[in-house]
């Protein structure tokens, strides 16, 4: 479905950045003011684009911290504990992380940890597909 967005027309043009769109709409025969206009706007979104990814950089990096701490604390309050039952018996290689640090056999118990993973997991896809409808 994506590709057949990013293919059609309408898309391509309403997502042309502004400075290409002055760029072709100025002639050859503009004068040099015009182009000095347009150098100044590709350099302040040059710069813009540069400020925007440190923001980006220094959220991820609080954003990891911050999960980071969160999983081990809530790893050190729920350690041997059951949080959820699952729907299903897990892989076989999956068993050992949905199974972690419980006791008895019963696979379908899931441990925090396991939780904690689908969960991060589950919220990263979400922000990142708001991102890109955005």
């Amino acid at each position: 479905m994506r590709n057949v967005l990013y293919a059609l027309e309408a898309y391509q043009e309403s997502s042309k950045d502004p400075v290409e769109k002055k760029k072709e709409t100025i002639t050859e025969s503009a004068g040099r003011q015009q182009k000095k206009k347009i150098e100044r706007q590709e350099e302040k979104l040059k710069n813009n684009n540069r400020d925007l990814s440190m923001v980006r950089m220094k959220s991820m990096f609080a954003i990891g911290f911050c999960f980071t701490a969160l999983m081990g604390m809530f790893n050190s309050i729920f350690d041997g504990r059951v949080v959820a039952k699952l729907p299903f018996v897990p892989l076989s290689y999956i068993q050992g992380l949905s199974h972690r640090n419980l006791l008895g056999e019963d696979y379908t118990d899931c441990s925090f940890i396991f939780l904690y993973i689908l969960c991060t997991m589950s919220i990263r896809q979400i922000r990142e597909d708001q991102e890109c409808s955005a």
